[in-house]
């Protein structure tokens, strides 16, 4: 068997922009912002350096997983009144140095560096 990769299509905000290669201690940079995959026993964490530190994005096991699980997963992602998606407008850009994200009426500028700038848009008609 080959290296194994990780693809990110989904975690939005921080999370991966390329494939990461899937290896205990691993780092990559993407634009910037550098990741790192750890193995903690049969569980891997894709990690974000920021602030100085380590932090846990995620974690994942290699079990196998069956349609089912993907589909009750994305239901309730998509359905339930307690889950942001369904409450919220949440927009992102990616593009080299720097993450645009608008969640409501914030917006985020952020750099791989972790400065970032926010300002809220009043409503219309206010």
């Amino acid at each position: 068997m080959g290296p194994m990769w990780i693809a990110d299509v989904g975690f939005g905000s921080h999370g991966l922009l390329f494939p990461h290669l899937l290896e205990d201690g691993h780092e990559t940079e993407h634009f910037g912002w550098k990741y790192s995959s750890k193995r903690f026993n049969s569980l891997w964490v894709i990690q974000l350096w920021e602030k100085r530190e380590w932090n846990f994005l995620y974690s994942f096991s290699l079990e196998p997983q069956r349609s089912i699980d993907y589909k009750m997963a994305s239901y309730y992602v998509s359905t339930h009144p307690d889950f942001p998606f369904t409450r919220s407008l949440i927009v992102q850009s990616l593009s080299p140095g720097q993450r645009k994200i608008l969640r409501n009426k914030k917006f985020s500028l952020l750099s791989p560096h972790f400065t970032h700038s926010e300002r809220s848009k009043s409503p219309m008609n206010s």
